[in-house]
């Protein structure tokens, strides 16, 4: 028997990525698997939504705009028509946002970064929560970053999302504990395809350059700290984990073994971050 078997989970972004990996791994543990993202429904379906079903599990994919208040209602209302409830939510969605200086961001930049990666986990916890305060039992999972415990210069807007996230977490654990649902947030360290972009950015705004070097290994997508990080700073590990090391995070926040582990920003950083 699977440590999550016979439960069910929204997991938010699972075209790909952490949030794809979370959903198979959850799959694999004996879950049913509600899951969304911008991608066409059809198209999540075929790939994510197919492999879940080819565990044993059933699956529900939405085209799902999370930072929209009438689409994250509509998408919750047909997991809980389809499944009859959450029990476990896994919000992952989020955008890097750009690369600048603050005085030379626009408003809109702002906001955007803010709504999908902070207004969106507001958005998601609420709608989840009513049906898991009636039966007294669910577990939230929302994510920040190693940059939700300490500054990256000229990604304000992101860095300031992700130390919100951690805020969001502490305080709603905190609101929530009286009806047995846990809150906590994972502090990956990134993904390494995303990495190389943001790394690239990060290099033509500033004009410097790092000494990291990453490896990419098929699936199991392992970012190897060979030189500096580009972060300025190295993992202890020489390794900053990969998508398969925040799954196995997520499925024991996730099970009964965290029943009584709440509030807390979990780093998956291989020791870059250690707080």
């Amino acid at each position: 028997m699977g440590r999550l078997e016979n439960k069910v989970a929204l997991i938010t972004g699972g075209a790909r990525g952490n949030a794809e990996a979370i959903a198979l791994r959850y799959a694999a543990e004996g879950a049913d698997i509600v899951t969304c993202d911008l991608v066409p429904a059809q198209q999540l379906d075929v790939t994510t939504g197919d492999a879940i079903r080819a565990a044993g599990r059933r699956a529900l994919c939405s085209k799902t705009d999370v930072s929209d208040e009438r689409q994250v209602s509509e998408m919750v209302q047909c997991a809980l028509a389809e499944f009859g409830r959450i029990d476990i939510c896994v919000h992952v969605v989020g955008i890097a946002g750009p690369t600048q200086d603050l005085q030379n961001l626009s408003l809109a930049e702002w906001r955007k970064v803010l709504a999908v990666n902070v207004d969106s986990a507001f958005l998601v916890s609420r709608a989840v929560l009513p049906q898991m305060i009636e039966r007294r039992a669910g577990r939230i999972i929302l994510f920040s970053s190693a940059t939700g415990k300490q500054p990256l210069p000229h990604r304000t807007p992101y860095a300031t999302s992700k130390m919100g996230i951690i805020g969001l977490t502490r305080t709603l654990a905190a609101e929530v504990g009286r009806h047995n649902i846990t809150v906590n947030a994972i502090c990956p360290s990134g993904h390494p395809a995303r990495d190389v972009e943001l790394r690239e950015a990060w290099e033509a705004f500033t004009g410097l350059k790092s000494a990291a070097t990453f490896e990419v290994s098929g699936k199991q997508e392992k970012n190897r700290v060979l030189g500096g990080h580009w972060l300025m700073n190295e993992g202890y590990t020489n390794d900053f984990g990969c998508t398969d090391d925040v799954a196995a995070m997520a499925v024991f926040l996730g099970s009964d073994e965290a029943s009584h582990f709440t509030g807390q920003d979990v780093n998956t950083t291989g020791g870059y971050i250690m707080w």
